[in-house]
């Protein structure tokens, strides 16, 4: 990625979430939202204290994409102020896999 398509403050990122969507939940009414997603390592078994705004998870399919198969966060650059889309901080979106311009965040086991 070079410099001019740099996101230019932390509201234009996404971060990804480390869940893709289950294949039994191809659509927004096969499933209930929490339960639509997967954590891909099997690290963590559950949604909970996770919401996800208005319409999502919409599973948006584009002819060169396919569908929204992954599962990200809306980071907001400040408190109070609107991420991506006008989404609140820390609320959930479906997006497409192929996607680069979010950050990623990885956890770790504690001991």
């Amino acid at each position: 990625m070079d410099a001019s398509s740099m996101p230019k403050t932390v509201a234009d990122y996404l971060m990804y979430g480390g869940a893709t969507r289950k294949a039994e939940c191809p659509y927004r009414t096969s499933c209930a939202p929490l339960d639509t997603f997967q954590w891909t390592d099997g690290s963590a078994t559950g949604f909970d204290g996770f919401f996800w705004p208005g319409p999502e998870p919409n599973g948006v399919i584009y002819a060169n994409w396919g569908q929204q198969n992954c599962m990200e966060l809306h980071v907001s650059e400040a408190d109070g102020v609107a991420a991506r889309y006008g989404y609140p901080h820390g609320l959930l979106d479906d997006q497409h896999c192929q996607q680069t311009d979010r950050m990623y965040a990885c956890g770790k086991a504690a001991r």
